[in-house]
């Protein structure tokens, strides 16, 4: 078919109303303009003719005669093949660098480190506006940029407009390697190779030849983008043909805008064939969208032109540009003209809705003591002149940290003393070489929230402080247990500057409190809501007071004195505000809402999202992933957080952390997960089905990074029963458990474990026929998992409790003795043997050993019990299981029975007791898993060897 070509303004509509993220492919042309860069191919091919010269002068004429009649890109092509050819792929690279560096400036230095410093390259105009489209609309054009060139020139550019780029160079196989993206990153890929430690493809041969790798890679970097290619020709390389096969996978949804400098249609299908042709299906698909009349050294600029003034980060008026691309600098003056809180905007606010700039300067949202307290510290380090700080505020969510970072963040703005600049979002990064660049003349203070995820770009920024310098200093917030588990409390602070003892966030003082109420008591009875009943302040204060300690025991004992996941104080606030019938009004009111609010960009809404959620919360699970959560609403994953985070904390609904998404706090969750089957008649066994078969699928995808909710939620079967709101029926419990675990035995085949956790699941819901059934049907593909050496241990262990549980006859009591020994033995090597398999089949063991124990002597099952005990001491010392042990011995000390002298001794009864067993089982299926007379525990002998003696 013939193509359509589209004109300019057309592009502009197009990438303005977008519907996914854009990433951009561009080639050379951006470095051939007047403004300087690269050179264009003539300057090159004679490049060539240096080396040449250089190398072997008398081999000229044989060059010449190579490129005689060749032009343009031939002429380049031949030159470069020629040149690899005679002299190796040494010399090619060569020229490539020599050619790079006729884009420095007159008068820098010749010897630098990597690419050396923006300010002594030419940075073509097109490449400049690029840099500043990607830098200042991360929203929109996060990119990837993908380039055909091998100068640095994109990645300076970059650099001069406050971002960081990440270099990433294809490799010859066209694999990306493994290197890790950081927070706020901009992806800069170069296709053929780069200008200094790679080589460079050029040659028709080099560009051609099969790459296998890379269309896995482009699918990886453009998935749900729309792709803007300029400058570019569509070279028969193999990345032209790679990227018209990615249009066509309806999985990886790219759409491709390709812009062509010729305004006629006819000369851009005569000059491009091979490129038309290869994209027909693109084309008949719609995929594929071409633009004439395109001047790729302005196009960027229009375009920036062309997007709504929304996408522009709010400045000041006369502000700066900010000196970090994602940061934001904060004045009065911009504090001063946002707008005031409307009365329900204050109600939402105490609600649980995230705080904002607006709800940091309102005199209706009370300023606990801590402010005060942040407002002395920041003074004095200003006044005194003192040494970079480093100032953290920490607490479980819930707990007001955000609040109270934005308040202290604004009471420093408005003194005029610092220059505020404020993370705009918890995606973007800290590039420490623009924070090394900041200002001298003026005092910084970098602020940002959910910094967990900036820890290393925060230590990387402050060891690059030069000693005695006073003027840059963080004030930062995070979740407690999220900074710890991103090893910010590790970091080496004090060797790089001051770090102010940490605020933390747990009680509430009385004077807080009583500030609150008032607030809430200016609302009326919607700010206090089930408070109202009450007929004093005082009363109302004492309350709250009482129920935040409430809640903060709760934590306490539910987290056995570790780090707790839900704030105390919203838990309190909760409770006298709403109690539980309030609460599931309050839950049913927003749900109703969100009920007809669509994803914006997505194939789901809002409340679907708040489900997932909810359903990971409410049950335990720290959060869901960011990624799956897109995913499963069909929102492109780097818009998630405009699209889904933000609207949902608006709704005081939902929080972000350490990259997973969580309600407000755990008992909304389990109000949400109430009122959607109770009210909305949304089926949770369909809700945790869909949420595994997509945390699966996408945990399935080459280089992701699942986090540490991927295993609880495949694995969350056997918990669910009990997880679940008790509000729902037992059965309806039982019922989403065990979807949940058919589920991911379903979309996990590959693991054994699935099996494990459905057999689990069947048999906490009293269905241990059902389990029996699982495991011996199951047993046949075992060794198939990738699993298996891990889990098969456990596996055989839950497989004789099932076996066990199946009644109270002297059969099943020795099903479950015989397979559960069998789980220790050298039968099931060489799966290791650990800590916790010690503990818990011994554990199990010393159980059926005593209802299989006679009183007599030598009874192998009493020397089973004494062995049993003996030897789970050495799993650890864990209190739970050596109460098991003591009560064992107990037992066998009703027996008479003696104590094992040592390990030998000890494993040769167990070996009794085990085979024991086995000979006197009737089911012919067990009897027939191993020979009585073979059972051994050797691997079980040498794993104690290095074990402490109980």
């Amino acid at each position: 078919m013939p193509i359509d070509l589209y004109p300019k303004e057309a592009l502009l509509t197009a990438v303005r109303t977008a519907r996914k993220p854009i990433a951009f492919l561009v080639g050379s042309p951006l470095s051939t303009d007047s403004g300087g860069g690269v050179p264009g191919v003539a300057p090159v091919i004679e490049l060539v003719r240096d080396e040449i010269r250089a190398r072997a002068g008398s081999e000229l004429p044989r060059f010449e005669d190579a490129i005689q009649g060749k032009f343009s890109g031939d002429a380049y092509q031949a030159a470069m093949k020629w040149l690899q050819g005679n002299f190796t792929q040494d010399a090619v690279n060569q020229v490539v660098r020599a050619a790079v560096l006729l884009a420095r400036k007159d008068g820098t230095a010749a010897d630098f480190d990597c690419d050396g410093a923006v300010c002594d390259w030419h940075l073509p105009a097109g490449t400049q506006q690029l840099a500043a489209l990607v830098c200042q609309d991360r929203e929109h054009f996060p990119g990837p940029i993908l380039t055909t060139n091998f100068d640095p020139l994109l990645s300076l550019a970059i650099e001069s407009f406050g971002g960081r780029p990440h270099l990433r160079v294809i490799q010859s196989d066209g694999g990306l390697g493994l290197d890790v993206k950081r927070t706020g990153e901009i992806e800069v890929v170069h296709l053929h190779g780069f200008w200094r430690d790679a080589d460079t493809l050029h040659t028709p041969a080099q560009l051609t030849s099969a790459r296998p790798r890379l269309k896995d890679s482009l699918k990886e970097i453009l998935r749900q983008r729309t792709l803007i290619v300029a400058a570019y020709g569509g070279w028969d390389d193999v990345f032209a043909t790679a990227l018209a096969e990615i249009v066509m996978d309806e999985a990886t949804q790219v759409n491709v805008l390709w812009c062509f400098r010729d305004a006629n249609p006819d000369e851009v299908e005569r000059n491009n064939r091979r490129l038309v042709d290869r994209v027909q299906p693109a084309l008949t698909r719609g995929r594929f969208v071409a633009y004439g009349g395109i001047d790729c050294h302005s196009i960027f600029s229009e375009i920036a032109g062309a997007m709504p003034a929304a996408a522009v980060p709010v400045v000041s008026a006369g502000a700066a540009r900010p000196p970090i691309a994602g940061w934001q600098v904060i004045d009065s003056a911009l504090l001063a003209a946002l707008p005031p809180l409307r009365p329900e905007e204050v109600v939402r606010y105490f609600d649980g809705a995230v705080p904002t700039w607006r709800h940091a300067v309102s005199g209706a949202i009370p300023r606990r003591q801590e402010v005060a307290e942040l407002g002395t510290r920041i003074a004095k380090v200003h006044s005194a002149k003192a040494a970079c700080i480093l100032q953290l505020i920490r607490a479980a969510g819930g707990e007001g940290k955000s609040t109270l970072l934005l308040q202290a963040a604004a009471d420093a703005a408005h003194t005029g003393d610092w220059t505020v600049l404020w993370r705009t979002s918890p995606t973007e990064g800290l590039p420490p070489e623009q924070v090394a660049k900041l200002d001298p003349s003026q005092q910084w203070l970098i602020v940002a929230d959910a910094a967990e995820n900036l820890v290393h770009d925060l230590a990387d920024s402050a060891s690059r402080l030069d000693a005695g310098q006073t003027n840059v200093h963080f004030l930062v917030a995070a979740r407690d247990a999220d900074w710890r588990n991103a090893k910010g409390d590790q970091q080496p602070w004090d060797e790089w500057l001051t770090q102010q003892p940490d605020l933390i966030l747990r009680d509430i003082s009385r004077d807080d409190a009583d500030k609150i109420v008032r607030a809430w008591e200016k609302c009326g009875p919607d700010g206090l809501r089930e408070l109202a009943a009450r007929d004093s302040t005082a009363s109302r204060v004492a309350a709250l007071q009482h129920a935040i300690r409430d809640a903060a025991l709760d934590q306490w004992q539910k987290k056995r004195g570790r780090n707790p996941t839900d704030g105390s104080f919203f838990g309190g606030l909760l409770a006298v505000r709403f109690g539980q019938k309030g609460l599931q009004a309050h839950v049913r009111g927003f749900l109703t809402r969100l009920k007809d609010v669509p994803a914006e960009e997505g194939s789901g809404n809002l409340f679907d999202a708040l489900v997932y959620v909810a359903a990971c919360h409410g049950t335990g699970i720290p959060g869901i992933s960011e990624i799956i959560l897109a995913d499963l609403v069909g929102v492109t994953r780097d818009w998630i957080q405009s699209r889904i985070v933000r609207p949902l904390g608006e709704e005081a609904a939902a929080v972000q952390s350490a990259g997973h998404v969580f309600t407000r706090h755990s008992k909304v969750a389990a109000a949400i997960l109430i009122e959607a089957e109770q009210t909305f008649g949304i089926d949770l066994s369909e809700v945790w089905t869909q949420l595994i078969r997509q945390t699966t699928q996408t945990g399935r995808e080459p280089g992701m990074r699942v986090g540490p909710t991927f295993s609880p939620i495949v694995h969350a079967g056997p918990r669910l029963q009990r997880a679940l709101p008790p509000q729902l029926s037992e059965d309806r419990r039982k019922a989403i458990a065990i979807a949940a675990a058919e589920a991911a035995k379903k979309y996990q085949f590959e693991w054994l474990g699935c099996v494990d956790s459905l057999a689990r699941t069947y048999r906490n819901a009293g269905d241990v026929e059902a389990a029996v059934c699982l495991f011996r049907t199951s047993l046949s593909e075992a060794r198939l998992k990738v699993d298996y050496n891990q889990v098969i241990r456990a596996y055989w262990y839950e497989w004789g409790v099932c076996e066990g549980n199946r009644g109270t006859e002297r059969e099943h009591v020795l099903a479950n003795t015989w397979i559960g020994g069998l789980a220790l033995s050298d039968s099931l090597s060489p799966a290791p043997i650990t800590s916790k398999d010690i503990k818990l089949i011994c554990a199990g063991l010393a159980v059926v050993f005593i209802k299989l124990a006679q009183h007599h002597f030598g009874c192998p099952y009493a020397r089973g019990i004494r062995a049993a005990a003996y030897l789970g001491r050495f799993g650890g010392n864990d209190p739970r299981a050596i109460g098991y042990f003591d009560k064992s011995d107990q037992h066998a000390d009703k027996l008479k029975t003696p104590r094992p002298k040592d390990v030998a001794e000890a494993i040769t009864w167990l070996t009794a007791g085990v085979a024991q067993a086995g000979r006197e089982l009737q089911d012919s299926f067990l009897a027939g898993l191993a020979k009585p007379s073979e059972i051994s525990f050797a691997r079980f002998r040498r794993s104690l060897s290095s074990r402490r003696k109980p």
